[in-house]
């Protein structure tokens, strides 16, 4: 308990890291670049620059990308995600500037594994490399092959080595016919990811076979009621069928109920 006092009050008393450090290196742009490039609104066409690692996008708005070919198959799907270059990067990169996953913190032991599934730039990682002071732990962060892994993986990787922290790092892709999960998992998240999965059930089957007993997962599986380009249709159909899975092999310990209207906001269960 003092320990964890303690390193509490040194994250408050050292400087902040600036939200827009690394993707302002990435892409060579200034703050007020990745503020007006991050920000969601509807109809937009951002100029986004290319990278190293990824083709440069301009004058099409999200839809544009996701009808710019035929997405019925899982290969298609997935390419969506690579086919926008860096439109998830930055959007992820904003909207997470003030992100807060402290809840998670009291779970990560001295050893504890996490996996942060779907997690495109890595916010949870992120956040536990800045925060979750002189504990040995085990990341593993996973997506479809696409820029945001790519960036969150090269940030994960610069940041550990910066803060010189006690922690291991890994990035997976999830493939077309291929889960990638091989480890057994303390902590699993898959937060802001169950609207975009084509697979909806497979990987929650995969997620439970990963995770240690009395492990826990943490999700926000939303309802939306009009499917819409990325918000698939199959996600929001196998929503009710994910949690007669998830109730039957785990116990809810934090959060509302999945089936309140609002969608029961973010839980934790825990694996029986």
């Amino acid at each position: 308990m003092i320990m964890r006092i303690k390193n509490k009050l040194q994250r408050k008393m050292r400087t902040a890291r600036p939200w827009h450090l690394d993707i302002c290196e990435y892409y060579k742009v200034t703050p007020e670049q990745v503020m007006t490039l991050g920000t969601r609104s509807t109809g937009r066409t951002p100029d986004l620059p290319g990278s190293d690692t990824t083709h440069a996008v301009t004058g099409k708005t999200f839809e544009d990308i996701w009808e710019s070919t035929e997405r019925d198959n899982p290969a298609a799907i997935d390419s969506f995600w690579k086919d926008m270059g860096a439109w998830a990067t930055f959007r992820q990169v904003y909207y997470h500037r003030e992100s807060n996953f402290s809840f998670i913190e009291g779970s990560l032991k001295k050893g504890s594994r996490i996996c942060e599934y779907g997690g495109g730039v890595g916010p949870v990682s992120n956040w536990i490399i800045e925060n979750v002071r002189n504990r040995s732990l085990r990341l593993t962060l996973t997506d479809v092959p696409c820029e945001h892994l790519t960036f969150g993986q090269w940030r994960a990787q610069r940041l550990i080595k910066d803060m010189n922290a006690p922690i291991q790092f890994d990035a997976l892709e999830i493939l077309p016919n291929f889960l990638p999960l091989q480890e057994e998992y303390d902590v699993i998240t898959i937060l802001e990811v169950y609207e975009h999965l084509r697979n909806p059930m497979e990987a929650t089957a995969h997620l439970e076979e990963h995770l240690a007993p009395g492990g826990l997962l943490w999700e926000n599986y939303i309802k939306h009621d009009h499917p819409h380009a990325s918000d698939l249709a199959i996600a929001q159909y196998e929503r009710p069928k994910v949690f007669e899975f998830i109730r039957s092999r785990f116990t809810l310990i934090s959060g509302g109920d999945p089936d309140n209207p609002d969608g029961g906001g973010t839980r934790c269960w825990r694996k029986l």
